[in-house]
Formats: structure tokens, sequence, C-alpha cells
């Protein structure tokens, strides 16, 4: 008994006279183009699975100071986090939670941490947020440092529907069970093409239709308020003025299956890419790409093909996968060798 009183002097004593981090320390990297740093500095927000930041510090404990007020009382998301590349450890979060022990009794010295959001609940707003992370900082002991850590030198965004999202990778056992956007397709390619993602994909969306959780389609020509794709969440505009690499475009399958007219996605297509290239760098190569399932081949085709007649675009290609990016990823309501819910690889 004394000396769990002794430990609980010393968890509180390391408490009132640790380390503040804020989220403005230059030590973080928090993905460039999923989070939406507060004005005054007081918190990073995120909506979008697969969002997630890196920092490294010194000492033996670290723990992540959270504000989820007015999300949910009831599990709504995962957080995934490791700390010296060590195990990975899921943790399922809801609103009661203000803190989030990530380390103690580490060994003294330096230390890596790389924090995701895993997954969450498609159905709850994400875009008059009430799904979401918001970090106000990290605590560490007293007298230790940040220090940032070393990043790939490309940076890559990729805008995708729940194939983006990691939806039923882990089989078909619900949001929090099954969908784990830090094993999906794209943070794979970000590796090989050796780019830090921020993934920017919601489950249902599409270039016309609306996504899981309130937001809007990815573009609606001549209305931005109707367009998700230049924001982080609803009034909160998306910085492309930093770095951009490479963006992939891989919308078109829930387009498919709302029945959508071929020239309404046309439209949304040659809409979205004059936009999205006055944006960002001449330099930064556009990728559109033909969905997984090859969803909607044509009006995609068509649509760039207008586009690199009117703006001859040397940065901006058409990736078509062909057979082999649809074998088993059409086969909707069954099963398949490539997706256990015959749609989602």
């Amino acid at each position: 008994m004394r000396s769990a009183m002794i430990m609980m002097m010393v968890l509180m004593r390391m408490m009132v006279s640790g380390t503040e981090v804020p989220v403005t320390d230059k030590a973080w990297y928090f993905t460039s183009y999923n989070w939406a740093i507060a004005d005054d500095g007081s918190s990073a927000t995120a909506v979008n699975s697969g969002a997630y930041f890196k920092i490294g510090f010194s000492g033996t404990s670290a723990t992540l100071n959270l504000d989820l007020q007015g999300a949910p009382s009831f599990p709504y998301a995962t957080i995934r986090y490791t700390i010296d590349n060590g195990p990975a450890v899921d943790i399922q979060i809801n609103s009661t939670i203000n803190s989030l022990v990530l380390g103690s009794s580490l060994s003294s010295g330096n230390h890596t941490l790389l924090f995701f959001l895993r997954n969450s609940l498609q159905i709850v707003d994400r875009w008059i947020p009430q799904c979401f992370i918001r970090i106000t900082g990290m605590a560490i002991d007293e007298g230790a440092i940040t220090y940032e850590l070393p990043l790939r030198p490309k940076r890559m965004m990729v805008y995708w529907d729940s194939i983006g999202e990691g939806v039923n990778i882990d089989g078909t056992l619900g949001d929090l069970l099954g969908n784990d956007a830090v094993n999906s397709w794209a943070m794979a390619l970000a590796a090989a093409l050796d780019a830090e993602l921020s993934l920017v994909a919601f489950g249902g969306l599409g270039w016309t239709r609306p996504g899981l959780g309130n937001v809007p389609p990815l573009y609606t020509p001549g209305n931005d308020t109707a367009s998700s794709w230049n924001k982080i969440y609803s009034t909160v505009p998306r910085d492309f003025s930093g770095q951009i690499d490479y963006i992939y475009c891989g919308h078109g399958t829930n387009d498919a299956l709302g029945w959508v007219a071929s020239q309404l996605i046309e439209d949304s297509v040659i809409g979205w890419l004059p936009d999205l290239r006055s944006k960002i760098s001449e330099d930064t190569k556009i990728f559109l790409v033909i969905p997984y399932g090859g969803f909607e081949e044509d009006p995609i085709t068509t649509a760039f093909n207008t586009y690199q007649a009117k703006y001859s675009d040397s940065n901006a290609y058409l990736i078509d996968l062909g057979l082999a990016g649809q074998q088993g990823l059409n086969v909707l309501f069954g099963h398949s060798w490539e997706a256990a819910d015959g749609l989602h690889p």
C-alpha cells in the first residue's frame, strides 16, 4: 500500500513538473494536408483515417493531450502508435478521453514516436466534425527535449474513397475492427515512392457522390460549398502552398454504384483538373486513376483527354490499371481472392 502511494505521488509530480510540448513545436511533423492547426497554435485536428504525425523526444515518458469535446461518448475511432519502432499499440477513443499515456518507464535517452488515426466510424459526421482527433500537445519528462525525425524527401496526396481509407482490409468486421488505413495500398505506394503521405479518403465519396459522415462530393462544378477536395473539413480550407510532388485521384467507384450519369462525371473531372492545377506547382505530377474494378473508365478517360486537348498538361497522367486492377474487385456483394467483400482490396 505504501509503495503504491509513493508511486502515485511520483506520477503526480511528473504530471505537474513535466515539459509541455505544444503542437507548434518544430519537432512535430503532421502530414502536410490532413491537419488543421488552430490559428492560436493550441491544437491540431484531423478527420481522415491515415492522418499521422512523427516526433522525436527524450526522457522516459510521453503523454499525448487531447480535446475530444463534441465527439461521441462511445468508441468512434482507433489510433495506432509505435515508440522506437516497437510493436503497434491500438486504442479506441471516445470523448471522455483527454490524454493517452503512450510511454512510461522508457529507457533514458532519445525515442521516436509515430502515431496514426487508424480508422473511424464512417457514419459519424466528419465534415462538421464529430468524428475527429484533436491534439493539444504532449507532456514529456521535465528537462526532456524534442527533436525532428528524418522525413522521406517527397510529399504525396491521395484522393480516394473507402478503398483508400482501408475499409474491410481485415475482413467485414465493422469499421473499428475491419478497417485499417495504416495498411492501405496508399501507404505502400508512398513507401515505394519515398514520400510522406497525406491520405484524403472518405468511404462512399465520389466525383459527384457525397461521402459517409456528411462529406460533400469531391467536386461539384460551380458549387464550392458542395465540394470537398479543397477543404480539410467544412470550415478549414486546405492550404496547397507547401511541397506536393505527387497527387493521385481514384474516384469513380461510388459514382458507378450510384448510377450517376456519365456526363455529370465528365463535367466534374473536367472542372477539377484545372482548378487543382491552379492551386499547385506546374511541376507537381497529377495521376488520374481509373479506380480498382474499372468503374467509370469511359467518362473519366474522356474527361482527361478533353482536359489535355485544352491545357496540354505535361505533368498530368491517366493510369488505367487494366484487367489486373479489375480482377476480383468488382464482385458486388460477394467474395473473391482479392477482396473479402469483392470490392475492397
